[in-house]
């Protein structure tokens, strides 16, 4: 099993990553990925950023909390070429929101654009979870652990379509 570098989220750490392609926007827009930006998801309890041996980074990744103590929305960054490290960053990733005392902690990921429109909401969850359809987000909120709970069609500023994922521990004490 490879080992993984995990430090707080530091700021600086959103500019030095080297973004896969896909992660390039954000909703549609450009990914902002500046000092301001940084300081802010530094600013969240439950940030990190894994490293591999060599010191590289491979992914930033955490939990923004909405509301302190009980909802939270997850969010990450994966370096380009992470490659056998995937696996590695997956668990951490899903121990960093298994591990949180949220009641809610919820992710929107990016889905397979190509639904009709008279599909029945269904019909749609079925779609974007189809295996040929499955995209990389999914599959990664999938492996977090995450439930979809609802396609968002037009969405964000290029009117794409996401997948609404959530993980509740309605047991949990809040903080």
């Amino acid at each position: 099993m490879r080992m993984l570098d995990l430090r707080p989220f530091v700021a600086a750490d959103l500019i030095e990553i080297e973004v896969q392609p896909s992660q390039a926007e954000l909703y549609g827009e450009p990914l902002v990925r500046d000092a301001q930006t940084g300081a802010a998801l530094e600013a969240q309890e439950l940030s990190r950023t894994a490293r591999d041996g060599q010191g590289r980074i491979l992914a930033c990744f955490g939990i923004n909390q909405v509301f302190a103590g009980r909802h939270g929305v997850a969010w990450a960054l994966l370096a380009e070429g992470i490659g056998s490290d995937h696996a590695a960053l997956t668990r951490a990733m899903r121990e960093l929101i298994d591990g949180s005392s949220l009641v809610r902690v919820e992710m929107t990921v990016k889905a397979a654009d190509r639904l009709r429109p008279d599909m029945l909401p269904n019909e749609r969850m079925r779609f974007v979870l189809g295996k040929k359809q499955r995209t990389a987000e999914v599959r990664l909120a999938l492996a977090l652990g995450m439930e979809p709970v609802h396609v968002l069609r037009g969405y964000g500023a290029k009117s794409e379509t996401y997948l609404l994922c959530e993980k509740l521990a309605l047991w949990r004490e809040a903080v």
